[in-house]
């Protein structure tokens, strides 16, 4: 998606010389803007004051009441404003991702004087601009964009130097690798001169950006000797030449100046070039400023370049710089602390300042070459493995990503498991890039084995930790999951098929009933034919007695029932032929993948009771020898001794 940044600049108007209240004017750029749910609209809202004194500046910023995942933050003005200067802050206006339509968002500016005693401040002013976001219709970053960005100083005071120039970072605020070429033009207006005497360009005025990234442009400007004092003003501008909008191409502007005052200038020098520190670590060092002005001034010591932050005064930050004939001299001890928000092992510059009041007068670069810092964070492609099957496995990933400034290589481990079962890593190293790089991140397949023997209610939590190659604790741990598949299946056999008993008798077939599947599951008994007419009656009975038609078999335990029958025929030999069903009632499989008739989830058995009260009766003797009998004996065997005997019928 394309969106416009044409911007929208109020016109300021010349100081009001007709009485002493703030004056001030507000300008807001781009007016509006489209972005996607989920990104950042960025707004540069510049503050001038057209009056004849400094202006202090307090900025707020409201969303209109129907705005509904809009949030507007708006950053302050640290400084007082010059007479005809101007301030410049941000605007952001950010949306979630169920942001939709539009928002108006009103930056209201409210100026007091900053005067002199006895001089009493005049009547405050206030200043009030509109700005419209829109939701787009999709996310991710705009086709085209580009951002300037001028290093500071961005308005200095001429030092007397033939050449000025001012570094400017062109970013690449879109999607797709750009093309921008560079103009600088004078400008007039809020107390600024066009000349177009001085001499300026900017080189290179075309750079080849890819996305996300940024280039550094300088404007030089060629200024002659006795040059007049006055405020002369310039414009950059950027457009991406291969955005072929018809609506106009992706530009950004930024503005500067150079103020030609009295002369206060210095030199800086430093006690160390560079500093080589880990993140964290302190270095200090030596700047000595000497005076190359032509009076007396206060310096005060700033800091600029992307890493500023990293540098601090050890003590007072400011102190007089005498003139002393061009002999004199401030020195000034900086400390600096490095983060590890740069790629271990890079070069990052700080420039220390020497200024007057804000603007910087001289100044010298320290190079600061970061340390690594080590940490990683691990995530799963799962958190939990469900229904592994008995003797199975299952796989899922492990990635681990570098929380460190540097190159690193991580060691990988795996808590212990029940007995039978495993974990494999893939690897048990994986190395990644630094936390910048796209390549911060590296993955392993993790694979969990299970035994044969898993039973469904086993359920294990291993936990996976990252840890230094060499030694030392976790940076991170991840746990996961595992649960087993329950499994039934089932077999049985009957020993007694045919059992013969007298009238008014039972007979009992013994039925054993194994669950060969690994979860507790419910068996139900039935007869489901008889042949007799009228049936001959009949129960299932437990070991211990119980009448039962349904019983809970544990996980690989087998169990005995029995078919009791009642013997309930009148004639010698009459019988029964019963069919008994057995069924798995927590098995669904109710196909039959063995063709036997029999669903899959049953067992099939077939009995046969019959009616006989004939007596039998036999004798039985114990023959010790040939001509020996005997109804008893008593034998003294050694350990795995055996003695053979013959039974006389």
């Amino acid at each position: 998606m394309l969106i416009s940044l044409v911007p929208a600049v109020a016109n300021p108007v010349a100081a009001d010389d007709s009485g002493r209240d703030a004056n001030i004017s507000l300008s807001i750029s781009p007016s509006s803007q489209t972005v996607n749910p989920g990104e950042t609209a960025e707004y540069t809202v510049r503050v001038y004051n057209n009056g004849a004194n400094p202006v202090s500046v307090n900025l707020a910023a409201t969303n209109a009441q129907d705005c509904n995942g809009y949030s507007a933050t708006i950053g302050q003005i640290g400084q007082p404003i010059e007479a005809n200067d101007y301030g410049e802050t941000f605007l952001n206006v950010t949306l979630a991702q169920t942001a939709e339509d539009s928002c108006i968002t009103t930056v209201t500016a409210n100026a007091n004087e900053q005067v002199t005693p006895p001089d009493q401040p005049g009547q405050p002013a206030q200043q009030s601009k509109d700005v419209e976001t829109s939701s787009g219709d999709g996310s991710g970053s705009t086709l085209f964009g580009v951002d300037l960005t001028i290093d500071a100083p961005v308005n200095p005071t001429w030092n007397g130097e033939t050449t000025i120039e001012w570094d400017v970072e062109v970013e690449n605020t879109g999607r797709v690798q750009e093309t921008v070429e560079l103009t600088v033009d004078p400008r007039s207006g809020s107390g600024c001169k066009s000349d177009g005497s001085m001499s300026i360009d900017v080189s290179p005025s075309s750079v080849q950006i890819d996305n996300g990234s940024s280039e550094w442009v300088t404007v030089t400007l060629q200024v002659p000797e006795g040059k007049e004092s006055d405020k002369y003003c310039w414009e950059i501008e950027g457009v991406v030449t291969n955005d072929q909008n018809p609506n106009g191409s992706a530009s950004d502007t930024e503005e500067f100046s150079l103020f030609v005052p009295e002369l206060k200038k210095c030199d800086a020098s430093l006690s160390k070039s560079s500093l080589s520190l880990n993140p964290g670590e302190t270095g200090s060092l030596v700047v000595t400023f000497s005076n190359e002005g032509n009076t007396d001034w206060s310096i005060n010591v700033g800091f600029n370049g992307s890493k500023s932050n990293w540098a601090s005064v050890d003590g007072p930050s400011s102190g007089n710089l005498n003139y002393d004939g061009g002999n004199g001299e401030k020195e000034f001890t900086i400390e600096v602390t490095p983060d590890d928000s740069v790629e271990a092992n890079s070069q990052n510059s700080i420039y220390i300042e020497g200024k007057d009041s804000n603007l910087w007068k001289c100044r010298q670069q320290i190079t600061v070459t970061v340390g690594q810092s080590r940490g990683a964070s691990m995530s799963l492609g799962n958190t939990a493995l469900y229904d592994i099957a008995p003797g199975q496995d299952r796989s899922t990933t492990l990635t681990v990503t570098n929380e460190g400034n540097g190159p690193d290589t991580f060691r990988v481990s795996a808590s212990s498991l029940p007995t039978g079962w495993s974990v494999t890593l893939e690897s048990s190293t994986i190395t990644t890039e630094s936390r910048f790089s796209n390549q911060k991140s590296g993955t392993i397949e993790v694979t969990i084995s299970l035994p044969l023997d898993a039973l469904a209610t086993e359920e294990v939590t291993i936990s996976f930790s990252v840890l230094p190659q060499s030694s030392g604790g976790a940076y991170d741990t991840q746990d996961l999951r595992v649960t087993v598949k329950p499994v039934h299946a089932m077999s049985g056999g009957a020993p007694a098929e045919d059992q013969t008993g007298r009238s008014d008798t039972t007979v009992q077939f013994p039925i054993t009933i194994s669950n060969d599947g690994n979860t507790l599951d419910r068996f139900r008994f039935s007869v489901i034919s008889q042949t007799a007419q009228p049936a001959w009656g009949k129960h299932f009975e437990t070991e211990d007695g119980s009448v039962v038609t349904e019983i809970d078999i544990d996980a690989r335990s087998t169990v005995i029932m029995y078919l009791v029958v009642s013997i309930d025929g009148e004639e010698e030999l009459e019988s029964t032929r019963l069919t008994v069903r057995v069924t798995n009632l927590g098995d669904n499989n109710n196909g039959d993948d063995d063709e036997d008739g029999v669903p899959d989830n049953q067992l099939e058995f077939v009995f046969r009771a019959i009616l006989s009260d004939r007596d039998f009766a036999m004798d039985a003797i114990i023959m010790p020898s040939v001509d020996e009998l005997s109804r008893s004996e008593v034998m003294i065997l050694p350990p795995g001794g055996s003695q053979t005997y013959n039974i006389k019928i």
